[in-house]
């Protein structure tokens, strides 16, 4: 058994993405995830995926 047999077979890793806290920019976690629920460690706020806004919002304010 090699160590390629492994870590994902047949597979490329996975696109991580940083996650922040929208109220304090604290960077929350690195992962490839859908949804969220969590408690900045930050401000000790609840982040809920569910209620950012999305990057094509964000993008639209920035144009």
């Amino acid at each position: 058994m090699t160590n390629s047999d492994t870590c994902f077979p047949d597979q490329s890793a996975p696109q991580l993405k940083d996650y922040y806290c929208p109220f304090c920019n604290h960077k929350l976690f690195r992962g490839d995830v859908k949804e969220f629920k969590m408690v900045c460690q930050e401000c000790n706020r609840l982040v809920d995926s569910n209620n950012l806004p999305s990057e094509t919002e964000e993008q639209e304010k920035e144009a």
